[in-house]
């Protein structure tokens, strides 16, 4: 597990092979990696048909980088025409907007509240 992790980090091990060396069937190993038959370090041969689809799997993770980047680019293009025509749409006039008729109850509350009391003060005094 601590092998592992450490590879994933790119820490390098003791005895690990320092490069990359290429195997040819029918040929002898290169010498920094052997000598008399006996490995001189430790490593991993990996077939190339391996490589070969790992390689197709990079290309096909830019491509969908590439799909994906448009894909933003669309949805970019598309939440500016939004916004655009929410500020087209909302563009009402001031006696239409939620707060002018906040205003307006609050200013029908004050002339009520005044016209009921220069009543009540108008009935009080001519009582008297």
């Amino acid at each position: 597990m601590i092998a592992a992790l450490a590879l994933s980090l790119g820490l390098a091990f003791a005895g690990e092979c320092a490069e990359f060396v290429p195997i040819r069937t029918g040929q002898p190993f290169a010498a920094s990696i052997a000598a008399d038959g006996v490995a001189r370090c430790d490593g991993v041969v990996t077939p190339l048909s391996d490589l070969a689809g790992f390689q197709a799997l990079q290309a096909d993770c830019a491509a969908a980088d590439k799909l994906a980047l448009v894909d933003i680019r669309v949805l970019e293009a598309e939440r500016e025409w939004y916004k655009s025509e929410l500020d087209r749409v909302s563009d009402v006039k001031w006696y239409q907007k939620p707060a002018a008729h906040r205003w307006a109850g609050r200013l029908d509350v004050v002339i009520i509240s005044v016209v009921l009391t220069a009543t009540a003060v108008a009935v009080q005094n001519a009582g008297k």
